[in-house]
């Protein structure tokens, strides 16, 4: 009896605590160079959860991807300065907590668009947000 109790118990730990589930990337815009994006954690998997940015310029080679420092679960939106705005990049993220790391959200392909040049010295011009492109792939 106390081994069938053992097996049970092994088994609901086994399945009620695991990594976490995938993230859902909701945005990603582009403030000059810099992308805003923000997420919906998935489940935590039991554990507390840290999560992860990757990102790449869509034209770099599959290993090249950066990452972002390990965010705590309760961040649901982070700046990644230094990107190029005319250019595309993929962003992925995902939940890391005691049982390892979880699945990537899907990838999301998003670029800025640099605001026109206004050669007016009477007019400021002054656009602090660029438009976006955002789709997942």
């Amino acid at each position: 009896m106390v081994a069938y109790l053992f097996i049970f118990v092994v088994f609901l730990y086994s399945f009620v605590a695991a990594t976490p589930s995938k993230p859902t990337i909701t945005s990603v815009h582009f403030n000059r160079a810099t992308a805003v994006i923000t997420w919906r954690p998935g489940y935590d998997g039991g554990y507390p959860q840290q999560l992860e940015i990757w990102y790449r310029l869509v034209t770099d080679n599959d290993y090249e991807w950066r990452r972002s420092a390990l965010l705590p679960a309760s961040v649901t939106s982070y700046d990644i300065p230094d990107l190029q705005p005319e250019h595309a990049y993929f962003f992925s993220i995902r939940g890391i907590n005691r049982n390892g790391a979880g699945h990537f959200s899907d990838i999301v392909e998003a670029r800025g668009v640099l605001p026109g040049i206004n050669r007016s010295p009477d007019k400021a011009g002054n656009s602090s947000s660029a438009p976006f492109f955002f789709r997942n792939i």
